[in-house]
């Protein structure tokens, strides 16, 4: 996919993502007390409820008390992101969707660690699991798909194009 419009997909991708996340958020803070867990749906209540929980660490509540690592780590990434779609002028439509999540992501609990005093809410509570919420879950998917794209995937991708290699002639 060309430049441009990787760009405008993983910047819109990225808004609607930092959008969901910041309004569910909002939603939570306001109609469920910290520390208190809500489930409308009574038969979802097995698998699963929403606990308003204050987070001060990583992506499900790890490392508490490293908010401000964690804001540079997340800039970090926007960063990253943005230094390679502009290094690299074609990219695979997978990477922009891959993209997409983790600045969406990154961004979703950015913006709370900047605007919230470092504190990020979370709210989807699967009872097995710790307790996470929309960015969360989208930087873990983009970073395990990111993953598994750089494992399985890109070393095809170049041994494919090894022989039309510039760097071949010299």
């Amino acid at each position: 996919m060309k430049r441009k419009a990787a760009i405008a997909i993983i910047v819109l991708m990225g808004a609607a993502i930092l959008a969901a996340d910041q309004y569910t958020k909002a939603l939570v803070r306001r109609t469920i007390p910290v520390n208190t867990s809500y489930m409308p749906i009574a038969w979802l209540d097995r698998f699963v409820t929403l606990t308003h929980v204050e987070n001060h660490g990583a992506s499900f509540g790890l490392l508490q008390g490293y908010g401000g690592l964690f804001a540079i780590v997340a800039l970090g990434v926007v960063v990253g992101i943005g230094w390679y779609v502009w290094r690299y002028p074609a990219l695979p439509r997978f990477m922009v969707f891959v993209f997409g999540l983790m600045l969406g992501g990154s961004l979703g609990n950015l913006v709370d660690r900047l605007f919230r005093g470092g504190v990020v809410t979370d709210f989807v509570d699967l009872r097995w699991w710790p307790v996470f919420n929309v960015a969360d879950s989208c930087v873990v998917v983009g970073s395990i798909l990111l993953g598994v794209y750089t494992l399985f995937f890109e070393g095809r991708r170049e041994a494919a194009a090894l022989p039309g290699d510039v760097d071949d002639a010299a």
